[in-house]
């Protein structure tokens, strides 16, 4: 069956794909060896992508790794032990293990490197190992359930892409391939991997390596040629400086990226996708964000100098020692400067002060107390008052120049005694610049995501008849009726029943677990289940068309609602909202597999038995060495492990504790706007389905705005070069687009978590 072919009622496409694809009964797919082999391949990705994801907040795509070093991995081991691997593993036995090795991957994003974490910052709450593995499981088990009817109507009736499902069935089809056309498709894929293995080496591997070994220490050379050998591929490039509405490009993250892997990802989404993430990206970090910087709506976390001794450990060396004693004419002194624009030098102010008497400070509090207050002691105004912030955070004194959160700012300690006593080492400074997509996509992300929830919603509810066929079977079950659903793809697609028992299950589990480990009450936990249903329904359809799943986004509409409903309660926006990212996310990795298993022929059934195995193995190995890699809040946010998306999801948590007039008011007229434009385009498209191919996808707008603009640059490339070979080389563009596309995609990925591992382990 093409795949292309989308004529026909869905139960005629049903019926070809069961004579001409469906190879289910007629080779091997659940083995042993297969599963151990892919519970072992799984926990290698699962830490790290658990690495990748402390350090850069994403996870990475792995069933095309996995599916290639499954492959590579067998046919070492049938050399090695021939005496024990006697035969050749098919296609849908190697299908499974990659399958197996995905679930065991994805385990990372039931919470454990964005919720979780920000729970302990927020908190300083940690579960247990056991309670860890539990929770997990239960979100990603709630998410694996949810998915069952979503995947007849997405991928048999809609045919989504799934770009990574899809490329993995090309990279499975290539490693089987016979005949010279399939030879042809099979020899592009891997030269096309090995380019995109070179890519990421020269941009990740390649700099690494010549500073670990100092290749260029005491050369004389100018700096254009020593930064070109020490990085060949840069992370992102283009004309950084040039302004767009007053901003920097640079700070907008309107660039290009040095890297294939969204390119491929566009080749395979098609034109409409890739031109509305250029557009989504153009609107939001072009215009909106540049509006928003200006008016102060997109702001920067202050400036913030660290002190060097530690005030929870009194007695102890490199600690404050209470009562502290601060003599008379001890000097406080502190330098702060902002820009007044986008562009221009810093205005500094100088800020000092001294007591005149001698103090004895009690403790933490009375520390603050005295740093803090409005008067000093002697009834003098204190001029740091206002202009910086002394707090303690993670066992240390910190120094915040709060007002300064617009324009680039900075503060620095000055050489005076009494910074001194407080452990500010003299000239030490910390300097912050607005814009950046760390700081832009708090803002941008409201529109965005209620633009997808609202398209994604309304467009599933709207092919109401597809989404009862999904649920056949339903009504027979809660009878008490025995047989088949009636259609002959219910007998090999994963039951209804299924969906019914293990959705209860779950959900009952999650909410329980809420309330035992979180003190959630039940309510709200059952409210956060429900969601999670609507919520999976979005972030699948965002991930058929775009590779993108919006995990982050999903997880910030349920923070957002407890904001106004449970106002003050942190621990409940997080825990909350890590059941509806974590879950949603769970049920887009399904699909992404299953659509690789519906190319290819094989049994979904089978495919969802290993994605449940999976997921203990994930959850089996990587809470362990969660808890071992964060044993406190003390290391998140380090060089070491920056944890962006710990530190974003804390941070919405901590903004709306106050309830949703935290959030700036452009950000809630862009909610409103948002929600609106994506239900406009989507009834647009259901009344005059003729106008779809020239108008943009709501989803792909909506992912643009809480990606990086690079992403969707490259994205909206990798699909204009697709369509353009596709009009001018037709015979080419089918034989070769999708190889190519898969073969960068796998190669730049193994090579990302080769260097992830490596970096791991020190090993550079």
């Amino acid at each position: 069956m093409d795949p292309k072919d989308m004529s026909g009622t869905p139960e005629e496409r049903e019926k070809e794909w069961l004579e001409k694809v469906y190879r289910g009964g007629t080779e091997p797919e659940i083995t042993a060896r297969g599963l151990i082999l892919g519970l072992l391949i799984g926990a290698v990705l699962s830490l790290s992508n658990l690495y990748v994801g402390f350090k850069t907040g994403w996870s990475l795509g792995v069933t095309i790794t996995a599916a290639i070093m499954s492959f590579a991995l067998f046919k070492s081991l049938r050399k090695i032990l021939p005496f024990f691997f006697k035969k050749d593993m098919g296609i849908l036995e190697l299908n499974i293990l990659q399958t197996t090795a995905s679930a065991c991957a994805f385990i990372a994003s039931a919470g454990l490197v964005s919720a979780v974490p920000a729970l302990l910052m927020v908190s300083g709450k940690s579960l247990p190992n056991l309670h860890l593995i539990l929770w997990v499981m239960a979100i990603l088990y709630l998410g694996l359930f949810m998915a069952i009817p979503m995947k007849r109507q997405m991928i048999n009736v809609e045919d989504l892409k799934f770009p990574t499902g899809f490329a993995t069935s090309e990279v499975l089809m290539g490693m089987y391939a016979k005949g010279d056309d399939s030879i042809r498709k099979a020899k592009a894929l891997f030269w096309s991997l090995g380019l995109g293995v070179v890519v990421a080496f020269l941009r990740d591997a390649h700099p690494l390596i010549m500073a670990k070994f100092n290749v260029l220490r005491g050369a004389v050379m100018p700096a254009w040629i020593k930064n070109l050998l020490l990085s060949p591929i840069p992370a992102t490039f283009g004309p950084s400086s040039l302004p767009f509405f007053s901003i920097p490009l640079a700070r907008l993250t309107l660039s290009f990226e040095g890297s294939f892997i969204m390119m491929g990802a566009g080749a395979i989404m098609g034109i409409r996708a890739g031109a509305s993430l250029l557009l989504g990206a153009l609107v939001g970090y072009g215009v909106l964000s540049p509006m928003a910087i200006n008016s102060g709506d997109i702001t920067h976390d202050p400036p913030r100098l660290v002190s060097e001794l530690s005030v929870k450990k009194p007695g102890e060396a490199g600690a404050l020692s209470f009562p502290l004693q601060i003599p008379s004419g001890a000097a406080f002194f502190f330098k702060t400067g902002a820009c007044e624009g986008p562009r221009g030098d810093f205005r500094e102010e100088l800020l000092a002060f001294s007591p005149t008497e001698p103090l004895t400070i009690a403790d933490e509090e009375g520390l603050l107390r005295f740093l803090n207050s409005e008067k000093l002691p002697d009834g003098s105004l204190n001029p740091i008052f206002g202009k910086v912030f002394f707090a303690v955070s993670a066992g240390k004194l910190t120094a915040s120049a709060s007002p300064l959160t617009h324009w680039d700012s900075f503060i620095e300690s000055g050489e005076a005694s009494g910074n001194a006593l407080l452990g500010f080492p003299p000239g030490s400074r910390h300097q912050v610049n607005y814009g950046g997509f760390r700081n832009v996509v708090k803002w941008l992300m409201w529109p965005g995501v209620a633009m997808m929830v609202a398209a994604g919603l309304l467009s599933f509810f709207m092919q109401w008849k597809t989404v009862l066929r999904a649920f056949k079977g339903l009504s027979d079950l809660v009878k008490g009726v025995k047989g088949s659903s009636g259609d002959e793809a219910s007998r090999v697609e994963i039951p209804a029943s299924w969906f019914l028992i293990g959705f209860i299950a779950a959900g009952i589990g999650a909410v329980i677990l809420q309330m035992m480990f979180f003190g959630i009450s039940w309510w709200m936990g059952t409210i956060a289940v429900v969601m999670t249903f609507f919520l999976a329904i979005v972030a699948c359809r965002a991930t058929g068309e775009t590779d993108i799943t919006p995990v982050g986004a999903m997880g910030k509409i349920t923070q957002l609602m407890y904001g106004a409903i449970a106002p003050g309660n942190m621990v409940a926006n997080l825990m909350t909202a890590n059941v509806t990212g974590g879950a949603a996310t769970s049920s887009a990795d399904l699909l992404q597999s299953l659509k690789c298993g519906y190319r290819i022929g094989a049994s979904p059934r089978k495919q969802f038995l290993a994605m449940i195995l999976g997921v203990i193995g994930g959850a089996l190995i990587c809470v362990p060495v969660y808890n071992i890699l964060i044993p406190s809040a003390d290391v998140i946010g380090t060089d070491k492990l920056p944890a962006p998306a710990a530190q974003t999801w804390a941070g919405v948590a901590i903004l709306l504790s106050k309830g949703l007039s935290a959030l700036p008011v452009s950000a809630r007229w862009g909610l409103l706007w948002g929600a609106v434009f994506g239900i406009v385009i989507t009834l647009i498209e259901r009344n005059f389905p003729r106008s779809r191919s020239w108008l943009p996808s709501p989803t792909a707008m909506g992912i643009a705005f809480v990606i990086p603009a690079f992403n969707s640059v490259s994205m909206f490339l990798g699909a204009l070069i697709a369509y353009i070979l596709e009009k001018s080389r037709p015979v080419v563009a089918e034989n070769y687009t999708v190889p190519v596309a898969s073969g960068v995609i796998a190669g730049e990925s193994i090579m990302g978590i080769l260097v992830a591992m490596l970096i791991a382990f020190q090993v550079l």
